[in-house]
């Protein structure tokens, strides 16, 4: 393989693999960020939901339904579950969203443990224990991330395209960089090459540098002077 296509090769598979490495990285902390984000509006509903309830001495179906009307816009495609201390269900929003990961979720909750939060399928789930007015409740919410969903398959759609865009242009510029770097080497190849030993030695013609080809064909062009002085 020749030094263009070396300088070629290397220069491009590493550049594009740190630059791939980087959009896994903006993608994952965005993620990331997403997910806490979403869970901090989910542990928030819960704890109105549990304020409001612990306020209420009487609850009927109308006024539950009436609360998840005012909760309606909060969260899309949301199922809500309010336990009381001992874990019996004391609330659950009237939407039809399965919650066949409460049981599990409410085993796992406990005083003073840290919330749980998980997925299940594209839902993002979150368990809290929650005091309020010296009574204890569980809380557990399973909701989709419309918004941030979105939002998060836009940016993976910007991060393919600029991924593209970027790969491509550094093909093309380790291209132009490879044919610029290995020219004078090519040159002197030739010019080497195409020496006549025979004739009077002329020496070969060095562009104006300083760097190691330039050297090269200095010292080359020495050795043929003491070579026909010897001769």
């Amino acid at each position: 393989m020749s030094i263009r296509k070396k300088i070629l090769l290397y220069f491009s598979v590493v550049t594009i693999v740190v630059v791939g490495l980087a959009l896994i990285v903006i993608y994952t902390l965005f993620y990331q960020y997403r997910m806490s984000d979403f869970h901090n509006l989910q542990r928030d509903k819960i704890s109105s939901t549990i304020r409001i309830l612990s306020e209420i001495k009487t609850i009927d179906e109308e006024l539950l339904q009436a609360m998840d009307q005012v909760n309606i816009n909060a969260l899309y495609d949301e199922k809500l579950l309010i336990f009381d201390a001992k874990k019996n269900l004391i609330y659950a929003s009237i939407d039809d969203t399965p919650t066949s990961a409460s049981n599990i979720i409410l085993h796992k909750l406990s005083e003073g443990e840290n919330p749980f939060s998980g997925k299940e399928d594209r839902y993002d789930l979150f368990g809290l224990y929650f005091e309020y007015d010296n009574a204890s409740y569980y809380g557990i919410s399973k909701a989709y991330d419309v918004s941030g969903n979105h939002k998060l398959n836009y940016l993976r759609f910007v991060l393919w395209i600029s991924f593209f865009i970027i790969s491509v242009v550094v093909v093309v510029m380790a291209n132009y960089l490879s044919r610029k770097i290995s020219k004078p080497i090519a040159d002197l190849a030739r010019q080497i090459n195409e020496f006549d030993f025979d004739r009077a030695p002329e020496p070969i013609v060095i562009r104006s540098s300083k760097d190691e080809v330039a050297l090269l064909g200095q010292r080359f062009n020495d050795l043929m002077k003491r070579m026909n002085a010897a001769f």
